[in-house]
């Protein structure tokens, strides 16, 4: 019997595909594990939707976020400030995540974000109207119930 890891669509958090990661004997989660992961999953709901009231509830206080853009503080309201800038510049923003898994507090998360640039400045670039799309591994190490620290790297794809 394979485990089945359903992806999820977080503008609308609905189910989008399954993915394989294994049989139960080599891929057991604990019930603690399955809560990270769906915190992260919460988490990535949050951005997605650009709700940072959210994103204030699930980021620890001393949350650094290690791939911050040029200039951006690494912290708490330097991560809110690009979502929003990111939301200003970007519309009909969709999470998909596409593998996760866990492994006691560290949640590994590959997903693939897709915008349409059509309202602002992005990376220097004035708006065309064309889809943005960006694949990405993340971690989040969970502590508290809050994630603690996040580290990404990912790739940027204009279409």
């Amino acid at each position: 019997m394979h485990r089945t890891l359903v992806a999820w669509h977080h503008a609308r958090c609905r189910p989008v595909g399954e993915t394989r990661v294994g049989s139960e004997e080599d891929a057991p989660v604990s019930s603690e594990e399955e809560k990270n992961m769906a915190l992260v999953r919460s988490f990535w709901g949050a951005v997605a939707d650009a709700d940072l009231d959210t994103l204030d509830e699930l980021l620890a206080p001393d949350f650094i976020d290690h791939s911050s853009f040029a200039g951006q503080e690494p912290g708490r309201e330097g991560y809110k400030q690009q979502v929003a800038e990111q939301h200003a510049a970007l519309s009909d923003v969709r999470c998909i995540i596409e593998d996760q898994v866990a492994k006691g507090e560290k949640v590994v998360t590959r997903i693939t974000w897709r915008s349409i640039h059509d309202r602002g400045e992005y990376f220097g670039l004035m708006p065309r109207g064309t889809e943005v799309e960006v694949t990405a591994m993340t971690m989040h190490r969970i502590v508290g119930a809050r994630s603690l620290r996040s580290g990404a790297r990912g790739a940027v794809r204009r279409r």
